[in-house]
């Protein structure tokens, strides 16, 4: 009787050396996964193995950014080139911060081709970056402009 392999999540290369290393776990696992607290919590219970890629696990298409988000930017004093850093955390696997069940449904949704939507607070700001299901458009914007 033969079983399916287990499937990771994945995360690029690139996004796992930029986390705060008290997100990621020192040493890989035998599979070749590695270990990260994609919540943040700083609690092994909440630890993920993940398979570490190069490159973009996606494709983005246009991105566009609403007035709104970057208003909102410029108002706090925060420079919209932190837009650059929520794009490459967003197309490499690191969700932000969600919910597990949103973090499944986006590593669902790199297989099965449904949109995908990340959180990141940016100082006092909340960010969305969200990726249609046919990838040609990704779009930063704040929640309440949804």
């Amino acid at each position: 009787m033969s079983t399916a392999p287990t499937t990771h999540p994945k995360m690029s290369r690139s996004v796992y050396a930029q986390l705060p290393e008290a997100r990621r776990y020192p040493f890989p696992n035998p599979d070749g996964t590695v270990t990260v607290d994609r919540f943040g919590e700083g609690d092994e219970y909440f630890a993920v193995d993940v398979e570490l890629v190069d490159g973009p696990l996606f494709t983005l298409g246009q991105i566009v950014v609403t007035t709104a988000l970057l208003s909102e930017l410029e108002a706090a004093g925060i420079d919209e080139s932190v837009l650059a850093d929520v794009v490459r955390r967003h197309v490499g696997g690191d969700w932000g911060e969600l919910c597990s069940e949103d973090y499944a449904s986006n590593d669902e949704a790199l297989v099965n081709g449904d949109r995908i939507l990340s959180q990141y607070r940016l100082g006092p700001i909340r960010c969305w970056a969200i990726t249609e299901w046919d990838r040609s458009v990704t779009t930063l914007l704040r929640p309440e402009d949804y």
